[in-house]
């Protein structure tokens, strides 16, 4: 079977991005690709990657465009694992994070705490160095399996990955990862999980849909302090919100599109630079309407 026979099988009809976005804006691609093996993926990679194409997970950090040109690759109905043995977890890329988190913890394998309620999958926190609460995966990152542009497998040491924050060197397709977690009792885990779970909810509007932090922190700063302190909790530009709950987050207080979160973003850019004297950098992944390189 051939690369275009292999698209035509794996491309979902009457699907909008708008469909798994987490802020529910999104409209039509060339493409939604959900294969459903990792031999699918080999055969198409080299066709996606001479065209261009969008790698999502779980897509809790993507704002869509109203039309994008390219192929969006979804990993949804390939096989998610989780096996730990011998003080290494391997995890394919698929998993969401609070599911690998409570299938480690209930081998008293630990240290992922601090991503209990994020709702990513684990290639897309590993890619983008993801963390909270002054914690990241880095340091517990073995290896990582990719899928390069010719749809070869390889293996990545964690020490040939330049880390940065929220930036990582990895372009490739992630398949798995190679973790090494922390000893740890299962009731500490919980309580610990619980915890966080707890405070995410008193301090993050989860009840609304959103992308999570929308800026970076700059150093020494907090990106939603400054927010709050231009006075732009709660401003409206559309359906898109800044959030009473926490200045760093945008809602969808109902219909926002795409150009309504853009030109949210920058009023808060352009209020906090002339009051604060400070560049906010996205921490969301702002997708263009033309065909860019690879995300997870």
């Amino acid at each position: 079977m051939n690369d275009k026979q292999v698209l035509e099988m794996i491309t979902l009809k009457d699907v909008r991005l708008s469909d798994f976005s987490h802020i529910r804006i999104g409209g039509s691609a060339r493409g939604i690709l959900a294969p459903s093996s990792v031999d699918e993926l080999r055969v198409i990679m080299p066709y996606l990657s001479e065209r261009g194409y969008l790698a999502v997970g779980g897509a809790s950090n993507l704002l869509f465009p109203d039309c994008y040109d390219g192929y969006v690759l979804l990993d949804e109905k390939l096989p998610r694992d989780v096996t730990y043995d011998r003080g290494v977890a391997n995890v394919t890329a698929n998993v969401n994070v609070n599911a690998m988190l409570m299938k480690l913890a209930a081998q008293d394998a630990g240290g992922f705490e601090f991503l209990a309620g994020i709702p990513a999958h684990l290639g897309g926190v590993v890619k983008m160095n993801a963390g909270a609460y002054g914690k990241t995966l880095q340091t517990l990152i073995h290896s990582i399996e990719v899928l390069d542009a010719e749809g070869k497998r390889n293996i990545i040491p964690a020490e040939r990955v330049k880390f940065g924050y929220r930036t990582t060197s990895i372009r490739e397709y992630i398949v798995s990862v190679n973790l090494l977690p922390e000893e740890m009792d299962r009731r500490e885990i919980k309580a610990r999980v619980d915890e966080l779970i707890a405070m995410r909810r008193s301090s993050q509007p989860l009840n609304m849909p959103n992308l999570g932090c929308i800026f970076k922190n700059p150093p020494y700063e907090s990106a939603g302090k400054l927010i709050d302190e231009c006075g732009l909790k709660g401003k409206r530009i559309g359906g898109a919100v800044v959030s009473d709950v926490h200045a760093n987050f945008i809602v969808n207080a109902g219909g926002a599109t795409y150009s309504d979160v853009l030109s949210l973003i920058d009023h808060i850019r352009e209020i906090v630079l002339r009051e604060r004297d400070i560049q906010l950098e996205l921490e969301i992944e702002v997708v263009h309407h033309e065909t860019q390189t690879t995300r997870q």
